[in-house]
C-alpha cells in the first residue's frame, strides 16, 4: 500500500496559480479580504489531468485541505492521507474513467528550472466518469475542500446489489451508529458519511429513499429500501454544507424545507451589518445590535436566493420556523426586546414592555413582511433558550410556545392555567392565520422554572401538545400521567391542551434523578407520540432492552 506514496508523489515542489474571471484581492500588508476566506470554505476543487507528473497510472487528481485524491487509468480511487493511503477498487466491475465537464478553473503550473514566461493554462474538470462499472449503475466523483464525493446512480429497473467497493489500507470496518462506515487504519479511523439517497420527479423535486452500508468481507456495498423501480435511484454519500453569515457573529438554530419548491429557509441572529443577498429583503439593513436573520437558499445549498433581517433597535433571535401550510407564507417566531419590532401595527398585540416573543408572517421570497406581533406582559419573555411554533392545518391558526415571567401574558384568562405558577412558566398561546387575533393562551408550571421547546398539533381533535422540561415538583395534570410525579431536579415534561386551550386533557413528567430536558416531539399516523431530548439520567425510565440501555 505505502508503495502507492512516492510513486505517485515525486519529490517535486510546483506552484499552482488559479486564473479566475473576476479576482479578489487583498492591498499588500492589508487584513485578508473575508470574501476570499468565505469562497475558499465553499470552494469545489476541479480535477487536474496527468500530464507527465505522477505515475503513469494515474489518469485524474485533485487535492482538498485533507487527502489528495488520484483516479486511475483503471478505475481505482487512491486516498492519499498525511501518512497513509487507502485504495477503492470495484470488485466485479469494469470502469471506463472519463473526464467531466469542463469547470472554468484554468491552472497554470511554474517548476524551478523551467524557461521563463507563462505556461499554457491546463484544463480541469469539475468531476471524473467512471461509467457503467456494474450493470445499471453509473459512477462519477467530485471533490470538495474537505472531502471526496462519489455519486451512485443506480439505472431504473437495475438495483444496487451489485455495487460492491473494496478497500485496501484498512485493518476493520464498522458501520457506525448514525449510518456512517468507518474504516480503522494506522493512523486512526477514517469515516465514510452514511449515504443520502433520493429519487427525482420532472419538476426536480426529490424523493428520499433509504439507503444503508453493508459491510462485506474487503469492503462495503450498498442496501436501499423500497422506491420507484421505474426512476432512477441517486446514492450520494456527501451532504453539501456552506456558510451563510457576514463579517460578525451568527448564530442558527431553526430550518425548513419548503413542501412546494425544495428550498431551505434558515433562521438565527446576526451582528453583522453586511450581511449577503439582503437587498430586496422585507428588511434589508440591520436596525439593532443583534437582529434576526432569516436565509432562503436552493435544496442543493449552491444559491443563496434571498436574506432578510427581522428586528428593532435592541436584541431579536429567530428561534423556529415553519411554512404555513395553508398559504405556504414563511412563520418565524423568536424573543425580542425592541418596543419597535417591525410590522406589529394591525397585530393581535401592537405594543411591548421591552420583552416579548414576536410571531412574522413573510412571503416565501421573503421579500414582503405581511405581518407580525407581539406576545408578552410585564416580566421576562424568552430568557431562556426556549420557544416552539405550529400550525394547525385544519384551521390554518398558529401557535407558539415559550417561557415568561409575566404575571399578565395576554389572553390567558379562560386558559387551562390562568395564572402563573411562579418564576418563570411556560404557555402556549393560539393566533388566527392572519396573527391579527389572538384566540386563546394559557400558562402551564408550577412553582419551579419551565420552558418549553416543541409543540404539535394533534390532526383528528386539534388539540395542542406541548413538550419542554420543569423544576416544580407540583406540574398540574400529571395525575394518571405515564409519569406521574417528578424524580429529580429538572425533568422533561409532555402536556396536552384541549384545542382552545381551555383545559388540560394530560400532563407527564419524563425523567430520573438527573437533569432531563424534551426538546422535540412528533405525532406519528397511528396516534403514538415521539419524544426526544437530553438526559444526564442513569435511571431514566423504560431503558431496559433499549436500543441502548443505559448512560
Amino acid at each position: 500500500m505505502h508503495a502507492w506514496g512516492p510513486s505517485l508523489c515525486p519529490g517535486r515542489v510546483f506552484l499552482t496559480m488559479v486564473l479566475a474571471a473576476a479576482p479578489l484581492r487583498a492591498a499588500a500588508g492589508s487584513a485578508p479580504d473575508p470574501r476570499i476566506a468565505a469562497a475558499s470554505r465553499t470552494l469545489a476543487i476541479p480535477f487536474t489531468a496527468n500530464h507527465g507528473r505522477f505515475d503513469r497510472q494515474v489518469a485524474f487528481l485533485a487535492a482538498s485541505s485533507t487527502e489528495t485524491v488520484f483516479v486511475t487509468r483503471e478505475g481505482r480511487l487512491v486516498h492519499a492521507l498525511p501518512g497513509w493511503t487507502v485504495v477503492e477498487s470495484f470488485s466485479g466491475g469494469r470502469a471506463n474513467v472519463r473526464p467531466g465537464p469542463l469547470s472554468p478553473t484554468r491552472v497554470s503550473r511554474f517548476a524551478g528550472g523551467a524557461p521563463a514566461g507563462a505556461p499554457a493554462a491546463e484544463a480541469t474538470y469539475e468531476s471524473v466518469s467512471l461509467g457503467t462499472v456494474w450493470p445499471g449503475v453509473r459512477l462519477s466523483v467530485k471533490a470538495g475542500p474537505h472531502d471526496m464525493e462519489k455519486i451512485f446512480r443506480v439505472a431504473a429497473g437495475s438495483t444496487a446489489d451489485a455495487i460492491s467497493v473494496r478497500l485496501d489500507g484498512v485493518s476493520d470496518l464498522r458501520v457506525a451508529a448514525d449510518g456512517s462506515l468507518v474504516a480503522g487504519t494506522g493512523i486512526g479511523p477514517i469515516v465514510f458519511s452514511a449515504p443520502i439517497a433520493y429519487q427525482e420527479d420532472g419538476l426536480g423535486l426529490r424523493t428520499p429513499v433509504a439507503a444503508a452500508y453493508r459491510v462485506r468481507r474487503h469492503g462495503y456495498g450498498v442496501r436501499l429500501g423500497s422506491h420507484d423501480p421505474l426512476r432512477e435511484v441517486i446514492i450520494d454519500p456527501i451532504v453539501r454544507s456552506t456558510f451563510v453569515g457576514g463579517s460578525a457573529d451568527e448564530g442558527a438554530n431553526s430550518l425548513a424545507i419548503n413542501p412546494a419548491t425544495g428550498d431551505l429557509y434558515l433562521v438565527g441572529r446576526t451582528t453583522s451589518t453586511d450581511f449577503p443577498d439582503t437587498l430586496g429583503g422585507a428588511q434589508a439593513t440591520n436596525a439593532g445590535f443583534t437582529d434576526a436573520f432569516v436565509a432562503r437558499l436552493s435544496g442543493d445549498l449552491k444559491t443563496l436566493h434571498q436574506v432578510t433581517y427581522l428586528g428593532g433597535t435592541l436584541n431579536e433571535y429567530a428561534r423556529r420556523v415553519i411554512f404555513h401550510s395553508g398559504t405556504n407564507e414563511v412563520i418565524v417566531m423568536g424573543p425580542t426586546g425592541s418596543t419597535d419590532f417591525p410590522g406589529t401595527s394591525g397585530g393581535a398585540q401592537t405594543s411591548s414592555s421591552g420583552s416579548a416573543y414576536w410571531v412574522a408572517r413573510l412571503s416565501t421570497d421573503l421579500t414582503t413582511l405581511k405581518q407580525s406581533t407581539y406576545f408578552g406582559g410585564n416580566g421576562l419573555s424568552g430568557g431562556l433558550i426556549s420557544g416552539a411554533l405550529a400550525v394547525d392545518a385544519a384551521t390554518n391558526d398558529i401557535l407558539i410556545a415559550g417561557d415568561s415571567s409575566a404575571t399578565n401574558l395576554p389572553g390567558t384568562a379562560a386558559g387551562a392555567q390562568s395564572t402563573s405558577g411562579g418564576d418563570i412558566d411556560a404557555f402556549v398561546a393560539r393566533f388566527d392565520s392572519t396573527l391579527k387575533t389572538l384566540k386563546a393562551a394559557t400558562y402551564f408550571g408550577g412553582s419551579g422554572r419551565e420552558a418549553s421547546f416543541a409543540l404539535a398539533v394533534e390532526p383528528t381533535s386539534h388539540d395542542v401538545l406541548m413538550a419542554g422540561y420543569t423544576q416544580s415538583a407540583s406540574l398540574p395534570g400529571t395525575t394518571n400521567g405515564a409519569q406521574a410525579s417528578s424524580a429529580g431536579g429538572q425533568d422533561a415534561f409532555v402536556a396536552r391542551f384541549k384545542n382552545d386551550l381551555t383545559s388540560i386533557i394530560q400532563a407527564t413528567y419524563l425523567g430520573g434523578t438527573g437533569t432531563d430536558t424534551a426538546a422535540s416531539l412528533v405525532l406519528r399516523s397511528s396516534g403514538s407520540l415521539l419524544v426526544a431530548g437530553g438526559t444526564t439520567s442513569s435511571d431514566f425510565p423504560h431503558t431496559a432492552g433499549g436500543a441502548q440501555s443505559s448512560l
